[in-house]
């Protein structure tokens, strides 16, 4: 089953939302997980929406990951809208 834009999109959200939680740990490896995690999201969101994230998002994303979340949720909004469009029409 292919998953829809607005799938993907809502997916690597409440996946980003989830390591944000994961990040605040005082457990040194539980830390690094999350961090490696969350590089490899901004990564894919990167190569799987390239019409979402500008280089110059990308890279803000990497060094704060507030922005990599606000963007996603701008972006989930953003599809959530059209899908919505599109559905009525």
């Amino acid at each position: 089953m292919n998953k829809t834009r607005l799938e993907m999109i809502k997916q690597i959200r409440i996946l980003a939302h989830m390591i944000k939680e994961n990040l605040t740990t005082d457990n040194l490896v539980d830390l690094i997980f999350a961090q490696d995690e969350m590089e490899r999201l901004i990564i894919q969101f990167h190569e799987e929406f390239p019409d979402l994230m500008t280089g110059g998002q990308f890279r803000a994303a990497k060094d704060d990951y507030d922005a990599f979340l606000n963007l996603l949720d701008a972006a989930y909004a953003e599809e959530n809208e059209k899908s919505g469009k599109r559905t009525k029409a």
